[in-house]
This record gives C-alpha cells, sequence and structure tokens, in this order.
C-alpha cells in the first residue's frame, strides 16, 4: 500500500488502520488537487511564485504563452 518512511513508520509502530486510510486519502486529494490546479492554469512556477511575475527578474525575460496566463492571474489576484 504505502511505501517509503511513512509506510515504515506505521508498520513499525502498528499503527491503526484509519490512519493509513486518512493518509491514503490525504494524498490521493492532494495530488487531485494538483492535478486539477495544474489543468485550469493555477499552477505557478517556483520562481514567479518567489520573485513574482515582473519582467525586471532575468528568469522572466522569456514571453511565453505560460507566463501570460501566470501574469494574467497575479493580475486578478491582485485586484482582488
Amino acid at each position: 500500500m504505502m511505501t517509503g518512511a511513512i509506510g515504515t513508520g506505521l508498520w513499525a509502530t502498528n499503527a491503526p488502520r484509519w490512519m493509513w486510510l486518512v493518509l491514503l486519502v490525504w494524498w490521493i486529494g492532494l495530488t487531485a488537487a494538483a492535478v486539477v490546479l495544474q489543468r485550469k492554469g493555477w499552477a505557478v512556477d517556483t520562481y514567479q511564485a518567489i520573485w513574482g511575475p515582473d519582467t525586471v527578474h532575468p528568469g522572466n525575460w522569456a514571453e511565453t504563452p505560460a507566463h501570460a496566463t501566470r501574469a494574467a492571474i497575479y493580475s486578478k489576484k491582485r485586484d482582488m
């Protein structure tokens, strides 16, 4: 079912079944939310999340459709 440190820890501590289920549902929900946000264009790359969409920053010099979408999202957020 789960692998890695989380699964090993749950197995070693003999965690109750509901804990396995909650963690499984959590990761499935988190993955689904990431996919939905990515498809709607609400995913922002790390560079712009830290520095913003301003073209003063060298990472924002390339004008791409994705950049234009993110810039539009940032402007919508500022207007709210």
